[in-house]
């Protein structure tokens, strides 16, 4: 009787500790929703530095190498948001666009811009992006912008350039 009592208690233990388990994870699922508008207001603030970059530009590439949590439809998402500015927008490293021929060896450039982020930091309520907007060797910036969330939406606090090159 006692070794019945024993195991029934150790599993009601073992449903309300798992139970509690749950309540943690919840809120990485909330943040994973988020993403999409965090990086794609980034990315519109790195397009919005420097416009002389975007001049004539014939497409955005975008390096998600550094971003490796986002899904196939997250990703598909940011680049859908940045087709507003009226030239293609796809999904490249810059080993990519060498490779694809969209790279010009005379003169150091490509025909697009090339937007990449390499660093995040995030609490509950303030995001930091690192990244950098690449013309050519002699046209490229580091970016860092600077999110906070006010009532539930994410807005820009600020976007800095931290090198020119």
């Amino acid at each position: 009787m006692k070794k019945i009592l024993v195991f029934f208690l150790l599993c009601i233990l073992f449903i309300i500790f798992s139970g509690c388990g749950k309540k943690e994870i919840e809120p990485e699922i909330i943040e994973k929703s988020e993403v999409v508008d965090i990086y794609t207001i980034a990315f519109d603030s790195f397009m919005d530095l420097d416009k002389g970059l975007n001049g004539g530009m014939k497409y955005i590439a975008i390096d998600f190498t550094q971003l490796q949590e986002l899904t196939s439809e997250e990703k598909n998402n940011i680049i859908n948001s940045l087709e507003k500015y009226d030239v293609p927008v796809m999904e490249a490293t810059f080993e990519e666009l060498k490779k694809q021929g969209m790279y010009n060896e005379n003169t150091m450039s490509i025909e697009g811009v090339l937007l990449n982020i390499n660093e995040v930091e995030r609490t509950e309520d303030k995001v930091t992006i690192k990244g950098s907007k690449y013309r050519s060797g002699k046209g490229a910036i580091g970016v860092e912008s600077y999110l906070i969330k006010k009532t539930e939406i994410w807005e820009l606090k600020e976007a800095k350039i931290t090198w020119i090159s």
